[in-house]
């Protein structure tokens, strides 16, 4: 990106690590690499290897990549760890940010690393500030830590001595339109694993039962059909001839047509329910992947009524309530442009905004253009 763009000169810095080595949440790393790259830092990215391969496009934008992968024996565990700790201290790395900041390798990883490195990380659960060992032993270490919104930020409960605040990882590669989306549908899409741990699946027949027929819901993930009640849900479709009205993919859906359906979606729907087992999870400690796709693209989010009092929410989504979804989808596409709008007006969605405060996050300086 044009470095104009984010008011920074060129300037030469210390060299970044940003570390993920879990195989989980990679779709955080482009928007850190776009930011510290903005002001031309040196970025060393630290990947297993099956991160590595979904993100071919992020070795183009890293100084260096290292690919990692954590062996299963403890003792050689130790010892790979203390080996790429003395690589990042050759290398004159300063600052490491743990992209996931939780688990053993983590853990043992922050206790290896040279005391010049600054480290921060990222918490994808705000459960992990509660009482936890490792997670202890890692804020020893650690004491910067960034949230996935602005809500979870309101709610985090840090120990003393632990700085927290709120980062939204909004970048997506740019993509080409494909789909052909018939003009007169409504798309409804449910993205991630339909599971009934992470989605309320038999609410999801309730409010299919209540659409009219040009409304498709797209289960835009993978389906876990030894679930129980997966199973019943697309059972119930059938004896009910609801099929037509749900779009299901049997195979892995690519990035590329993934994001494509997103963009053209009217709704995104994460399918969170009050009583439910994501309740447990989802909006009280973390975020659903939907929220960050709906604020991306500006796509607005279709929320139950209860998380009405969500700051996120109240900008971004439409409420409904199960029993009266049929009335509640024809007020939210009523308001779908208004809503759209919003989410595109919304300052720290921007994208300088984003990528200027992860900077000034991991203390590096901006420097006004002249």
């Amino acid at each position: 990106m044009n470095t104009k763009q984010f008011n920074f000169t060129k300037k030469q810095v210390d060299r970044i690590a940003l570390l993920e080595i879990g195989g989980s949440h990679d779709e955080c790393l482009l928007s850190q690499v776009i930011a510290l790259k903005s002001i031309e830092v040196s970025v060393i990215l630290i990947l297993d290897k099956k991160t590595a391969s979904r993100n071919s496009f992020l070795n183009q934008q890293a100084d260096e990549l290292i690919i990692y992968n954590p062996p299963k024996n403890a003792v050689k565990s130790f010892l790979a760890l203390r080996k790429l700790a003395k690589t990042l201290q050759k290398a004159g790395v300063k600052k490491l940010v743990f992209n996931t900041a939780q688990g053993g390798h983590v853990r043992n990883f922050s206790l290896l690393l040279d005391k010049k490195i600054t480290c921060y990380g990222i918490i994808h659960t705000i459960k992990k500030f509660e009482n936890s060992f490792t997670q202890n032993i890692i804020f020893r270490r650690v004491k910067r830590f960034l949230v996935l919104s602005d809500d979870l930020l309101a709610k985090a409960k840090p120990s003393k001595g632990i700085h927290v605040e709120s980062f939204y990882p909004l970048d997506f590669l740019p993509i080409k339109t494909t789909i052909q989306k018939p003009a007169n549908e409504v798309w409804i899409t449910i993205t991630g694993e339909f599971e009934n741990r992470r989605k309320d699946v038999m609410g999801l027949f309730e409010l299919v039962q209540q659409t009219p027929e040009n409304v498709r819901f797209i289960l835009l993930g993978k389906a876990k059909t030894d679930d129980d009640e997966v199973r019943l849900f697309f059972q119930n479709l059938k004896d009910n001839k609801l099929t037509n009205k749900v779009v299901v993919f049997d195979h892995f859906v690519e990035e590329s047509v993934f994001l494509d359906f997103v963009q053209q979606s009217d709704f995104l729907l994460p399918l969170i329910h009050p009583a439910t087992k994501s309740a447990e999870e989802y909006i009280n400690r973390q975020i659903s992947g939907a929220f960050t796709l709906a604020y991306s693209f500006a796509v607005p989010l279709l929320i139950h009524r209860q998380y009405n009092e969500e700051k996120d929410f109240s900008i971004s989504a439409s409420f409904y309530e199960p029993s009266s979804f049929s009335i509640d989808l024809t007020k939210a596409i009523q308001q779908q442009q208004i809503i759209k709008s919003r989410i595109q007006s919304t300052l720290k969605w921007h994208a300088q905004e984003r990528h200027e405060k992860y900077v000034r996050f991991l203390g590096l300086k901006e420097i006004k253009l002249e």
